[in-house]
């Protein structure tokens, strides 16, 4: 079972896309997001992201990984994102 950052922004990959958002509430079952906004294609293959929700519940056995966003105007010696669990994750 993954854990997750509580009320931090993250980037979720799920088998219905990617989403980025703050986690409200971790629960054994459900995940409680709030701020919702999610990964979308167009026919070409760009992508922008569209506003969802303020909040939504998904499965938490759709979600295959997630990566921490860290803010711009921070500056920090080790900017990268922890990534977990994507070894299984192949886009389609």
């Amino acid at each position: 079972m993954l854990k997750f950052p509580l009320r931090k922004k993250i980037l979720i990959v799920t088998e219905i896309g990617n989403i980025i958002c703050e986690i409200k509430y971790a629960g054994k079952n459900t995940l409680k997001l709030k701020d919702v906004v999610k990964e979308m294609y167009t026919d070409n293959g760009e992508y922008f992201f569209s506003e969802l929700k303020d909040e939504m519940i998904i499965d938490r056995e759709k979600v295959i990984g997630y990566s921490n966003i860290v803010p711009i105007n921070k500056k920090e010696k080790n900017n990268n994102s922890n990534i977990v669990n994507f070894t299984d994750y192949k886009r389609k």
